[in-house]
């Protein structure tokens, strides 16, 4: 009965880990004990054939009295594994260390290690080197390596699509700035961005607040209804592979509101001898207030005058517009469109 109600007792204590450790959000916790935490992405991508930049701090925190601490003014040095952090059973998984001078992996530590820097760059990356890694420091005696923050690198075939954002309100008169801004994996080899708002834009490199970089071209626009229906592309051109190109294109067309709907969506048509008002679908019938309407075949000298009627300002706009003439008008005959100037009051 004893030795009975000891399994017993085990089984249900197994049951209870087991709990614990499928519980939401405990997966995510590392079981290990570690003298070393690093700070860097938790995912990366990059571009075969070209490079990364890591980047990459850590924090030695052996609490353990009797065990060796980091010390700076030793000399230090890095190495990358890949796949299982377990170096004793499986050191082939380390591809660079930087106390040799030949390594598996074209990776080499740019940051300063004694400074607790261990921002690395990634040369000449291809597909297979997708993998999990981690990062180790040797400061002999002090050795640890941080297991419990692997880094999960993905390294593509094709380059990443730019994008293009425009801040402000899409209306006639109204600035607005648009910026097309491409992933920046390798700050040594950034992309070219080109597109057709503007030639020969400036690129712009920024570093974002997880050390990773955003190169950019930002052009300040006036909008007009001429921009209404402009397609505006941006390509980002990746250098690969010392010589080649892998290039990647976005397009966004710009729809512009205009200044005033009424004047701006009336398509008119000279039937007989009067004028009619064609209106879109997408033009609401009580946004228009006919009696506003005039025309003229003469171009005013001004195209907006502002004038007082009882007590309150309202403002004449000019806008020119374009009679579609018809077989069966009796004043002119079928042809091109003839060019008219609405009037319109607004308030």
């Amino acid at each position: 009965m004893n030795f009975l109600a000891a399994l017993s007792v085990n089984v249900v204590t197994v049951n209870m880990l087991l709990s614990v450790f499928f519980l939401p959000g405990v997966l995510a916790a590392c079981l290990y004990h570690t003298d070393l935490d690093i700070t860097a992405p938790k995912q990366m991508e990059a571009l075969s054939g070209s490079c990364l930049q890591i980047p990459c701090s850590f924090r030695p925190t052996s609490s353990i009295p009797s065990t060796p601490s980091f010390n700076s003014t030793r000399e230090t040095f890095g190495v990358w594994i890949k796949n299982h952090a377990d170096i004793r059973t499986s050191p082939h998984n380390v591809v660079f260390n930087s106390s040799v001078k030949v390594s598996k992996y074209p990776m080499k530590i740019t940051g300063n290690l004694n400074e607790t820097n261990c921002t690395t760059l990634f040369s000449n990356l291809s597909t297979n080197h997708s993998d999990k890694y981690f990062f180790r420091i040797m400061n002999w005696p002090f050795r640890a390596t941080a297991v419990c923050d692997p880094l999960q690198i993905t390294v593509k075939d094709s380059p990443w699509k730019p994008r293009i954002e425009i801040s402000g309100d899409l209306k006639e008169k109204k600035s607005v700035t648009i910026t097309c801004s491409a992933f920046t994996p390798c700050p040594h080899s950034p992309p070219q961005l080109t597109w057709t708002l503007q030639q020969d834009s400036h690129n712009n490199m920024e570093e974002n607040t997880d050390g990773t970089f955003t190169t950019k071209i930002q052009e300040t626009v006036t909008l007009s209804d001429s921009h209404d229906g402009n397609n505006i592309s941006c390509s980002a051109r990746y250098p690969v592979n010392e010589g080649d190109f892998k290039t990647a294109e976005t397009e966004v067309t710009l729809n512009v509101s205009c200044e005033t709907t009424r004047v701006c969506y009336w398509i008119l048509s000279q039937t007989r001898e009067e004028f009619a008002l064609q209106v879109p679908a997408n033009v609401k019938e009580e946004e228009i207030h006919y009696e506003d309407v005039s025309f003229s075949r003469q171009r005013p000298e001004r195209l907006t005058v502002s004038v007082q009627d009882g007590g309150q300002q309202q403002e004449t706009v000019y806008a020119q517009v374009q009679v579609l003439k018809v077989e069966r008008s009796v004043t002119h005959t079928a042809g091109g469109p003839e060019e008219l100037y609405a009037q319109v009051k607004t308030n």
